[in-house]
């Protein structure tokens, strides 16, 4: 809604209430006020039973005006009450000189009597030449101001009450409309600002909408209540409206969050009271808007001063509302406007104040996506930085975790073999540190894919258990895997993923002689694995934190034995992509159970070979010991890279060549023999697939390979995993390097192919 929609409006609601024939042209009547008391007959002119008051009070009750008029002219006359239309019920009744009754009307809120003209309590009445004696009979359990009958003729009458009707439909429908807007609104953004702002309107519907006859007129509702009560509960949700849009809190304003606080439980207590004694809940109300009316003034200012982006453009709002509100609620009556109501200010004051407020949000709300959407390009900026920087920021790692393992293998004595080990242990973290930062640039970018199929999940719980079960024994924790047969439909690489780094958490958070079972189970369409553990535990208003970067309850000390803080926000990402929901449930003290829901496959396949994340093997310890000479031929372009992989290779007894591309590879076949090739993905001139099917169609035999890159892309993990070669991440361990060339030499020896 633009700012100047909203200024217009406004000004045409303004000069509506100031139209000038709503000063009706009444007949003069000099009367007098009394309280009926239960001994009053109704009898003419007898005054027993009657006790003269100055006004009638407002937590009603039942009373009588009396008042002496002469008609002069012969005109059709209506009988109307000034300054409020909040009446229960009212009965007129007129007599001559003779005390002989000459017309009686009845009407009010509560009365199933029509009115004669639409939204008003006006009453047509005929009388000849003469001097009259009229009887206003009022019953109400409460009124907003002070009601007084007057005379006026019929024809300046219908054009006197036209701008208030006027003004009372159109504030009616504007808050109607802001509120189905805003409703609207409300369940798509998922807002509780726009939940509450929409509370205070329908409030305040149901308040003008009874006050000012609408709800009687048209659909027949009598129910006077509703002119008091919603108002009660409106109150309420404009102070956690008037919180939410200034962001008033313990933190960011602790004394306003405190009044705030008050004042919902007084007008809580307005409630109860109000229900107890029905009378004075309309006073509960005015009470009540006087008391949010300063809270939200003082609110508005407090957060202004304090640089609350909101709060300026709310205090204008507010200050309308404040000036036109307190007149509403402190005002008994409209001097010289008989046909403008009291409750016709109040009407105008919240439709200002509604429509001020919905430019406020609209304002928020825009500056709100801007920021969303700068902070989401930012992000998507720094992820496509980092996950294009991936293969770069690898290359180095690479290198210098080849040297060190070749270094390993050259030192002797104590000291350096210390302090080797010590710069291994660096390295292996600054690898751990950077793969974990880029898996999430990567899917934060949305540059990994998942590739779904079927497979049997009984292969990868059999992997975890035989990597895991010695890893917890070493922690000196208890970790049981129960079989299952079930297929499933998900992408075996994330999933597996996904486990492994749940279930090494349950390991590294359950203390000495605790327990972690991994174990799944049917749930219709969907197999849940769950991942338990009798740890630490995490308490409830932990529980979405943990899934932050870089946040570990128990790990204060920052101890790299328990991980890094990325792992738990890693498997989030990857349950959203796979779209498998992810359930938390622990206590502290008792422990935690993660898990996990993916799709049923309900047919037989077969059992899928499936290279790993680590790498597809699991060399045993006489694979590491062995040796086999063999030759090796290294593709990388990277100089470091290739250098420290050739030095270290030379260093294991193998016989090694080395090229920077595709080209200088084929030069090199005719000249060197390889047993085994070790390439790197991405070539200036080509990819790995193209060097091992130029190195095949030329040596004509199958050549055992060995894939290494940067380069993460899901699609070449999948590409490697059809052909059957091992793809291994920069930065590689020496070690696990060592156990990948004596496997796949090893596997050579036992099927050899022809040459």
């Amino acid at each position: 809604m633009s700012s100047k929609l909203v200024l217009a409006v406004t000004a045409l609601l303004l000069s509506l209430s100031l139209w000038q024939p709503c000063q009706a042209q009444q007949l003069s009547l000099n009367g007098k006020w009394f309280h009926v008391s239960a001994e009053w007959k109704n009898t003419g002119t007898d005054e027993a039973g009657l006790i003269p008051i100055q006004q009638p009070e407002v937590t009603g009750g039942h009373f009588l005006y009396r008042a002496d008029f002469e008609i002069t002219q012969n005109e059709m006359l209506v009988v109307d009450f000034k300054n409020s239309s909040v009446i229960g019920r009212f009965h007129h009744r007129i007599f001559n000189d003779l005390g002989q009754l000459m017309a009686e009307m009845e009407g009010g809120i509560q009365s199933e009597s029509s009115n004669p003209f639409f939204l008003r309590h006006g009453r047509e009445l005929t009388l000849p030449f003469g001097h009259y004696h009229l009887d206003s009979e009022i019953e109400s359990p409460f009124l907003l101001a002070q009601p007084e009958p007057y005379l006026d003729t019929q024809e300046h009458y219908r054009q006197a009450i036209k701008p208030g009707n006027a003004l009372v439909l159109l504030c009616l429908g504007l808050l109607l409309g802001l509120a189905f807007y805003y409703t609207a609104l409300a369940v798509i953004r998922r807002n509780v600002t726009d939940i509450l702002y929409v509370l205070f309107i329908l409030g305040n519907l149901l308040y003008n909408g009874t006050a000012l006859l609408v709800y009687p007129e048209l659909f027949g509702m009598h129910w006077f209540y509703l002119i008091s009560l919603p108002i009660l509960f409106s109150n309420i949700a404009y102070v956690f409206f008037v919180a939410r849009l200034l962001d008033i809190t313990k933190n960011t304003a602790p004394r306003l969050y405190r009044i705030g606080a008050a004042l919902v439980i007084l007008f809580m207590l307005f409630i109860l009271l109000a229900l107890i004694k029905p009378n004075w809940s309309l006073e509960f109300d005015r009470l009540g808007v006087g008391l949010f009316l300063s809270f939200g003034l003082g609110a508005g200012i407090v957060r202004a001063r304090q640089g609350q982006p909101s709060a300026k453009m709310y205090l204008v709002a507010v200050i309308v509302f404040f000036m036109l509100g307190t007149l509403s609620i402190i005002l008994n009556g409209l001097s010289g406007i008989y046909t403008f109501y009291v409750e016709h200010l109040g009407l105008l004051a919240v439709t200002v104040e509604a429509l001020l407020l919905a430019l406020v949000l609209a304002r928020q709300f825009e500056q709100l996506r801007k920021e969303k959407e700068k902070a989401i390009t930012d992000s998507f900026d720094k992820s496509r930085f980092l996950a294009a920087a991936s293969h770069d920021l690898r290359q180095p790692m690479h290198a210098l975790g080849l040297f060190v393992g070749e270094l390993q293998a050259q030192v002797t004595m104590p000291q350096q073999v210390k302090l080797v080990k010590l710069i291994d242990e660096s390295v292996n973290a600054m690898s751990s540190l950077l793969d974990s930062l880029l898996d999430v640039s990567k899917l934060d970018a949305g540059l990994i894919r998942s590739f779904i199929r079927p497979f049997p999940i009984a292969d990868l719980l059999d992997r975890m258990e035989q990597e895991y079960v010695p890893l917890a024994a070493k922690h000196g924790v208890i970790l049981k895997v129960r079989p299952c047969s079930a297929h499933v439909e998900s992408d075996l690489v994330l999933l597996e993923r996904i486990l492994l780094n749940l279930l090494g958490n349950a390991i590294r958070y359950t203390p000495q002689g605790g327990r972690v079972l991994l174990t799944s189970r049917r749930r219709g369409q969907r197999l849940r694995i769950e991942i338990r553990d009798n740890g630490i535990g995490i308490p409830l208003d932990k529980q979405q934190d943990i899934f932050r970067e870089f946040v570990q309850l128990g790990n204060v000390e920052r101890s790299r034995e328990k991980g890094l803080g990325l792992g738990l926000s890693i498997v989030q990402r990857l349950c959203n992509l796979l779209q498998c929901p992810l359930d938390l449930r622990s206590m502290p003290g008792k422990g935690s159970v993660f898990a996990v829901e993916i799709p049923l496959f309900d047919a037989a396949v077969h059992t899928l070979s499936v290279t790993t994340l680590s790498g597809g093997f699991a060399p045993d310890k006489a694979e590491k010991e062995e040796f086999l000479p063999a030759r090796v031929l290294v593709v990388e372009d990277d100089p470091l890279v290739q250098a420290s992989t050739r030095q270290l290779l030379a260093s294991w007894g193998y016989e090694v060549e080395a090229a920077a591309s595709l080209a200088q590879a084929q030069q090199l076949f005719p000249l060197f023999s390889a047993d085994l090739l070790i390439c790197d993905y991405r070539l200036p001139d080509g990819t790995a697939p193209l060097v091992i099917q130029a190195a095949e169609q030329f040596y004509g035999r199958k050549l055992p390979c060995i894939l290494v890159s940067g380069d993460t892309a899901p699609e070449i993990m999948k590409d490697a995993q059809v052909q059957g070669w091992h793809m291994m991440h920069k930065p590689v361990k020496a070690a696990k390097l060592h156990s990948l060339v004596l496997f796949e030499l090893k596997r050579r020896s036992r099927h050899p192919k022809p040459r």
